[in-house]
């Protein structure tokens, strides 16, 4: 069994993840996320259950939207009963079902490429808790909170490198072993989201923020913000927390860029 650490709790429920495994908050369109209240976990294939204990109360399919063409056409749902709160989970094949117990660890399915993933977008397993009379709505979900076990530190690094290239998407590491968004500044917080194409991120921590928008509580609403690499418009940059690495997203194809390619990342509010 892998070593899991706590990402977040509400009340008396932590949710856990294998250490090293990229997560997010915010780095989604979706309303649970704008909300505070869903995770991201980007397992390799088999999503593991992230609580201490539950019991699946129910499987369900319904039919998505298919916004990229390897997308399944049906999205599946499963609900965890946690006591005083429910867990619903997307995007991950059902290997369980009702009545079952679950364990932190255990394995509740593969992760499968939803329709509702735009073609930057890697499969992921979706967590949200919700209320127990209001299960699968996708607004009103029930706010989680961040936990993190040492504090983040380093320095804001506009400059990164190339070391991959995808069909809809580049791969960057900040030069110099510097922290990347994740790890901003030596206030000990971390920016989450995608930057601006979601119309918004989330800062996780404190500490004054040098990216433009603006900021409402924890979130940053980003519609004036427009990203450059190397002075060439970008749709925007997908941050994850738990890795250095981003996203540099084109507009269209990734053609311009190129492998140990250096890329001065510009912010501009216009």
């Amino acid at each position: 069994m892998p070593e899991f650490i706590e990402i977040a709790q509400h009340k008396d429920i932590s949710v856990w993840i294998p250490k090293g495994l990229p997560y997010s908050f915010f780095n989604s369109p979706y309303p649970a996320h704008r909300e505070g209240g869903a995770i991201d976990v980007y397992f390799p294939s088999e999503a593991l259950f992230p609580c201490e204990r539950g019991k699946v109360i129910e499987v369900k399919y319904f039919r998505s939207p298919k916004l990229r063409k390897d997308a399944s056409s049906r999205e599946p749902m499963i609900l965890i009963d946690l006591g005083s709160v429910l867990m619903k989970v997307l995007h991950v094949e059902p290997a369980v079902n009702p009545g079952e117990h679950v364990f932190l660890g255990d394995p509740l399915g593969d992760i499968i490429v939803s329709g509702y993933l735009y073609k930057w977008s890697d499969p992921h397993a979706h967590f949200e808790l919700r209320p127990r009379d209001d299960p699968y709505r996708s607004r009103g979900t029930i706010p989680l909170s961040p936990t993190f076990s040492t504090p983040v530190r380093g320095s804001l690094n506009f400059m990164f490198r190339v070391v991959e290239i995808k069909e809809s998407y580049v791969l960057a590491k900040p030069i110099g072993g510097e922290p990347s968004l994740g790890a901003i500044g030596n206030t000990s917080f971390c920016v989450d989201g995608g930057i601006p194409h979601y119309g918004y991120y989330g800062i996780i921590g404190k500490g004054n923020f040098p990216i433009p928008g603006e900021v409402s509580g924890g979130i940053v609403l980003t519609d004036d913000l427009k990203i450059y690499a190397n002075n060439m418009r970008i749709r925007g940059i997908g941050t994850l927390l738990g890795t250095e690495l981003v996203k540099i997203i084109p507009i269209s194809t990734t053609d311009e860029f190129f492998k140990g390619e250096t890329l001065n990342i510009t912010f501009r509010c216009e």
